[in-house]
């Protein structure tokens, strides 16, 4: 089991005394040519570290930081002073540290003045290593795996990090690679997942890689040079915005500013960060984020006038994913969203598409929603696996199986593992 670490960059975002101190110094941060781990190395500032950690040796190793701007810093509380002082007072510019300890730092602070910058960069890995056939790996991936079924990882996660997703979807992928279990997702579209890195995972989905360069492309149309991305800051959001930066600069553009936040924030959350993106030069506004939250962002954008001729605001997929899944959509909502340009998925009409729709009209209990693409998507999987399964009896195929010598079930555990059985033919 792969446990994966990324290296992140946290930056100081300073606020004031009084408001209007305080949007002239946001500006002042928000706009600064700081966007990541590149221009960080290019402006020759102070860099902090946490003592011990690996990022250190990566530093000067592999990205060739020399050694004098490294600053060592061994407390949460040395990062918030080195942080706040800032480079031209005895303080550091940035810390490069693994993203969960960032998180941790920022999961205690009250006043949210400081934020991550950028994506994850960092090309190496680390992990658990075992020797070849070692049961040792096979006890890890099912205890994480346990650890995914009752719950418990999200609620280690939640306790002590941030109330973000936390790329469960990545681990499971990890476990059933080791467990050689296929996995058939008809909704996981982050770009990272991908079949050569777990070959056991089968995604039924379109990847946000695609909607991504359609937002280029759109983007490149109408000549605009300059986004900004407003993203949940969990493993979809980050992967789909990663994208979306490598796809614009193919068009000669860029994401000015990347404007994230944790998946459930408070409505003030919101409105600090919409105050900030308003006070930036550009207007064009991406918007990548969870069912959850997202119309709220736009309800917020409302009541400070961003709505209005001047501001262009573009969702993902995401949006019509909520209106469809609405029986109705209010007249309050709609104007809500007036001028907002939304990427949907294509489903051709069709006989069998028709028929699907007025079999869920009859068939729904009065709770339950109405469907959007990816309900197509789960019904096509189905479809896909009993398929499957029809061809390979008409060409005569046979089901066996083989017991696995090395799975075995743990204490309170409800995953059965001794009853998975290897297919025998492939």
């Amino acid at each position: 089991m792969v446990m994966v670490a990324w290296l992140f960059l946290l930056l100081v975002i300073t606020s004031s005394y009084t408001a209007s101190l305080t949007s002239i110094l946001t500006v002042q941060q928000l706009s600064s040519s700081i966007t990541g781990i590149d221009s960080l190395i290019a402006s020759n500032w102070p860099i902090g570290y946490q003592v011990g950690s690996f990022a250190y040796g990566y530093m000067t190793d592999s990205l060739y930081i020399p050694r004098s701007r490294l600053v060592p810093l061994g407390s949460p509380e040395e990062y918030d002073r080195a942080l706040r002082q800032g480079p031209s007072n005895g303080g550091v510019a940035g810390i490069i540290d693994e993203l969960p300890y960032v998180e941790l730092f920022l999961s205690k602070q009250t006043d949210f003045d400081f934020g991550i910058i950028g994506q994850p960069f960092t090309k190496n890995r680390w992990g658990f290593a075992f020797q070849r056939d070692s049961p040792l790996a096979i006890d890890v991936s099912t205890t994480i795996l346990k650890l995914v079924e009752n719950g418990k990882l999200q609620q280690i996660r939640e306790k002590w990090f941030c109330k973000t997703s936390s790329g469960i979807a990545h681990v499971i992928s990890h476990v059933v690679n080791e467990l050689h279990v296929p996995l058939l997702s008809f909704g996981a579209t982050d770009p990272t997942l991908s079949a050569l890195q777990y070959p056991y995972f089968l995604r039924t989905t379109e990847s946000d890689y695609f909607q991504m360069y359609a937002i280029a492309d759109l983007v490149e149309f109408y000549g605009w040079k300059e986004v900004i991305a407003i993203f949940v800051d969990d493993d979809y959001g980050r992967s789909g915005i990663s994208v979306l930066g490598d796809a614009l600069a193919k068009k000669r553009a860029k994401i000015a500013y990347k404007a994230a936040f944790t998946a459930r924030a408070p409505i003030s959350d919101i409105n600090d960060l919409l105050v900030g993106v308003n006070l930036m030069e550009s207007r064009v506004y991406v918007v990548h984020v969870n069912l959850d939250s997202g119309l709220t962002i736009f309800s917020v954008a409302k009541d400070f006038g961003m709505m209005t001729n001047g501001y262009v605001w573009i969702a993902t997929d995401w949006l019509p994913a909520v209106l469809d899944s609405l029986e109705s959509v209010d007249p309050d909502t709609m104007d809500l969203l007036e001028g907002v340009v939304a990427l949907r998925h294509y489903t051709p009409d069709s006989n069998v598409k028709r028929s699907f729709t007025s079999r869920w009209k009859n068939l729904k209990l009065k709770e339950t929603s109405s469907f959007n693409t990816y309900a197509l998507y789960a019904y096509d999987s189905v479809w896909l696996v009993v398929r499957a399964l029809d061809v390979f009896f008409n060409e005569g195929g046979n089901i066996s199986f083989s017991k696995d010598l090395k799975l075995h079930d743990t204490n309170a555990s409800t995953l059965y593992f001794t009853a998975l059985r290897t297919f025998d033919e492939g």
